[in-house]
């Protein structure tokens, strides 16, 4: 997208973007342009900078501490993005390690590790806290995955099994979903 003068000529250009484009640009809480801002879209893993927060603020507070230790537990580990879903069952990793892979490379595994720890309603609250009324957090990355895929197991390709499970079949070229570093979900 080539670099415009205006907000409105940058505006006309988002709105010519195939799919639902949603933009708002404020100034000290004045909008200052939009274009359908009002419009629910998926944040993907935006919400993991709420995560971040929350944690930053326990921290903060005295309820949890950077080099905690937390014990890798089977019953959290989700599909790639990411590299704990593959380590041993009851790895001790810290807070700071998880929040590191949680942001570093998207680290779904470590992004539920740190829920569990945080809790889902103080995730949610501190999105309210930051005037995102709209955002919650009700499931954590392995239980979206265990509602839209025929298995969460970690060791599958949830590309593939997102396929097989509509009844398609991939070009033999085709990306898709990468399970190595370059994956950002």
């Amino acid at each position: 997208m080539p670099r415009m003068d205006t907000l409105d000529a940058a505006l006309e250009q988002f709105g010519a973007l195939p799919g639902t484009v949603s933009v708002l640009v404020q100034e000290d809480g004045e909008e200052l342009a939009a274009l359908n801002a009002d419009a629910a879209l998926a944040i993907g893993s935006a919400f993991k900078l709420a995560i971040l927060t929350a944690l930053r603020e326990q921290i903060d507070a005295g309820e949890h501490s950077w080099d905690e230790v937390i014990t890798l537990d089977p019953a959290l580990k989700s599909l790639p993005g990411g590299m704990i879903q593959d380590w041993p069952d009851g790895s001790p990793l810290t807070i700071h390690t998880l929040a590191t892979l949680m942001i570093s490379i998207s680290d779904n595994t470590a992004t539920d590790m740190v829920i569990n720890r945080l809790g889902k309603a103080s995730v949610t609250q501190t999105m309210r806290d930051l005037g995102l009324p709209t955002i919650h957090l009700p499931l954590t990355i392995r239980q979206i995955f265990e509602s839209i895929l025929p298995s969460a197991d970690p060791t599958q390709d949830p590309y593939a099994l997102a396929l097989e499970h509509q009844g398609f079949e991939p070009a033999p070229d085709a990306a898709g979903y990468s399970r190595g570093a370059d994956n950002n979900v």
